[in-house]
């Protein structure tokens, strides 16, 4: 195909526009894809995506039912990948709440107890390296930041996510960005997917200190792959 696109990219670009409540518009670029051509792919698979007449009131009471269960697009992509079953990750601020990176509205403040419902694998990570001091202060005052940015899910993160290994990524970042120190500003206007929200935080804190933060390439990092690696947990 010209555009390197697969009809499954094209469905599921089709369920998310007619399904996550977004526009259209905040799809296509999400997806780095051009609006009427998202629009065209609507037209071929739209009738896939959408269950129309007697069916649908059924169709909504089993969607109802598998929601809790049932891994969200983007989780599929990922899980797929890495072949792990953590698809999710988010950072604790202390009194109960937890920090994430959640399709499609981005960084948001959750309840952990409704955080994990419905979760099927969790696992807790405690840095090595401490949240403590003015740590803790700095992280809840950059979510607050990136709240206030309003910045939506990085979708097209995730899309592109495993296109290039781990190592070659971080090879091209560090060629491209060595010498160079993201501020908590800077972070704060960037979109994030989960696990690359958390390597943020971590940058923002001090625990990737400035000359390491060109090692930790956020959008090379899985929610499965924090374990290994000394830093997180």
């Amino acid at each position: 195909m010209a555009n390197g696109h697969s009809d499954e990219f094209r469905r599921d670009a089709v369920r998310i526009a007619l399904t996550s409540g977004l526009t259209r518009r905040q799809v296509s670029t999400d997806l780095g894809v051009g609006l009427s051509t998202l629009n065209k792919w609507i037209k071929v698979f739209g009738k896939d995506a959408v269950v129309s007449g007697p069916d649908q009131d059924l169709a909504r009471e089993n969607e109802r039912l598998r929601r809790e269960n049932r891994q969200k697009p983007h989780q599929q992509k990922i899980s797929d990948v890495t072949s792990s079953p953590y698809t999710h990750a988010a950072i604790f601020l202390g009194d109960c709440l937890i920090a994430e990176a959640n399709f499609p509205h981005g960084v948001a403040k959750q309840h952990v107890e409704k955080a994990i419902k419905g979760g099927g694998c969790i696992a807790v990570l405690r840095s090595q390296q401490g949240f403590g001091g003015d740590r803790p202060c700095n992280l809840n005052a950059f979510v607050d930041s990136v709240i206030a940015e309003g910045r939506s899910y990085n979708l097209i993160g995730v899309v592109n996510f495993g296109k290039t290994t781990k190592q070659d990524g971080e090879l091209d970042f560090i060629r491209r960005n060595y010498g160079k120190v993201t501020s908590s500003d800077e972070f704060a206007k960037q979109s994030f997917f989960c696990s690359a929200f958390i390597v943020a935080c971590y940058s923002v804190v001090g625990v990737i200190g400035p000359s390491a933060q060109v090692a930790y390439v956020p959008n090379m990092f899985s929610p499965g792959s924090f374990h290994r690696d000394p830093t997180f947990g």
